[in-house]
């Protein structure tokens, strides 16, 4: 009887224990959810997760290294990515953040790839 007692105490300790980490885990994939959503865009290609640390409005994506405009996400061309910022009827012409009167220079943007792991 002092056996079964004991052994039932164990085992509720221990699913406590397991359900604290289940809610743990939750909150922490929740958090990170959030700051996923506040702090990066996806890639248009590929769906990369994307934070722009400075730079020019050129983004390249370190997973698939397709070219495409941090602000509207449009897939930019090869040949000339920077035609996107140079089309009067794109939104987000003269954007690009390292416009020179003469034309534009090119410039590196710096990204990342935010996965978020878990379990």
């Amino acid at each position: 009887m002092l056996k079964d007692a004991a052994e039932k105490e164990l085992l509720e300790k221990k699913c406590k224990e397991n359900e604290k980490q289940l809610i743990q885990r939750a909150t922490d994939e929740k958090l990170s959810e959030d700051w996923l959503k506040e702090n990066c865009k996806q890639c248009p290609s590929c769906g990369a997760n994307i934070q722009k640390l400075q730079g020019c409005n050129k983004m390249t994506c370190s997973s698939c290294k397709q070219y495409f405009c941090w602000l509207c996400l449009a897939v930019l061309s090869r040949m000339d990515p920077y035609n996107h910022f140079k089309d009067f009827s794109s939104s987000c012409y003269g954007q690009h953040q390292h416009l020179r009167i003469t034309g534009y220079s090119s410039c590196s943007s710096i990204t990342l790839k935010i996965t978020v792991k878990t379990g």
